[in-house]
């Protein structure tokens, strides 16, 4: 069996299945899945196409939002033959990590942009761009171990102020930008957690998106 990703592209997964008996033997395979994202669960089921030989495929499309930064799918191939009976393969697993945007497009106090960059592989370096605030103005990047969606009078907080990990003050050019590298330690027990990140700047007061990063292996 053999497996191919492409969530950046189109949030779908295509398995390939090879049978070890002839193909005029099988009646149905299927695709079994269960993704797992911020403490919740959804499963599906899907058939697989006979694609000559002895080769079947699903196309894995689950609904929007599910495949996202941090996802976890769970998934299983079940073939049946003609008589009734199936096997079915050990489950497999794989996890989504890298550096997304999100809570792009509020509008408000949300109004400069945060964005992240490179590699969240351990050993390596992230970056974390920040752009259209106020010129030359002073503010602060917040780390934190979950998402958030908190609406204040100066604009919308999407990091979890009760599991805040670091603060540090920051400071944009005169065009209203900055960056600010981060280095991922190589320390293999990080892999799979997740750092979320946003800005608050002054002068005007403005909050940034949200970048969500989940570190790989």
């Amino acid at each position: 069996m053999s497996l191919v990703k492409r969530p950046a592209a189109s949030a779908s997964v295509r398995a390939i299945i090879t049978v070890g008996t002839p193909a005029t033997s099988v009646a149905s395979a299927t695709l079994d899945w269960t993704i797992t994202n911020l403490g919740s669960s959804v499963s599906g089921s899907v058939p697989m196409r006979f694609l000559g030989g002895l080769l079947y495929r699903a196309d894995f499309a689950p609904p929007a939002g599910l495949i996202s930064n941090g996802a976890t799918v769970d998934f299983t191939l079940t073939a049946t033959d003609r008589r009734g009976n199936s096997t079915t393969t050990p489950p497999q697993t794989f996890s989504l990590c890298g550096v997304q945007s999100y809570g792009l497009g509020l509008g408000g106090g949300n109004s400069s942009l945060l964005e992240g960059s490179g590699s969240t592989s351990l050993g390596n370096w992230t970056q974390i761009d920040w752009s259209n605030s106020g010129p030359s103005s002073t503010g602060v990047i917040a780390l934190a171990l979950a998402p958030a969606f908190v609406v204040l009078p100066p604009g919308t907080v999407l990091i979890d102020g009760n599991q805040l990990i670091e603060v540090a003050p920051i400071l944009s050019d005169a065009t209203g930008a900055g960056s600010l590298p981060i280095p991922i330690p190589p320390l293999p027990f990080l892999v799979g957690l997740r750092v979320d990140i946003q800005c608050l700047f002054d002068t005007p007061v403005t909050l940034t998106n949200g970048v969500d990063l989940v570190i790989c292996p």
